[in-house]
């Protein structure tokens, strides 16, 4: 039963003083546990967003780094993605991603968006 139900009912008379002082106290204990529940919520909410732009960055500047990287660790990154069906006519060409590495992009596409859902 709502508080304002309660409060009517105590109102006409139905409900007694003892038993809508125990419905306002159940209701008050509820409400200070939604609180909190929704504020641990928040706050693992916003642990889950720090951690996210952490590995977003931490991706991004993988690549933005490409060019510092030294020959064995270009050639390690360069054999993630090799290139299959080449059309030597035209120059297009299709990804092969290994799949460690589709895993991560894969996993990273699926958290943004469910983001954005």
């Amino acid at each position: 039963m709502t508080l304002s139900r309660g409060r009517k009912l105590f109102i006409a008379g139905v409900l007694k003083i003892d038993d809508y002082n125990e419905l306002k106290k159940e209701n008050q204990v509820n409400i200070k546990n939604l609180k909190k529940e929704a504020c641990d919520t928040v706050l693992k909410l916003n642990a889950i967003d720090r951690n996210n732009k952490i590995e977003d960055k931490a991706l991004v500047e993988v690549f933005q780094k490409f060019s510092e990287f030294g020959t064995q660790d270009k050639k390690y990154l360069v054999n993630l993605i090799p290139p299959v069906n080449i059309d030597y006519k035209t120059g297009d060409l299709s990804l092969d991603l290994n799949p460690a590495f589709l895993k991560i992009l894969s996993a990273k596409t699926h958290r943004k968006n469910n983001k954005k859902n």
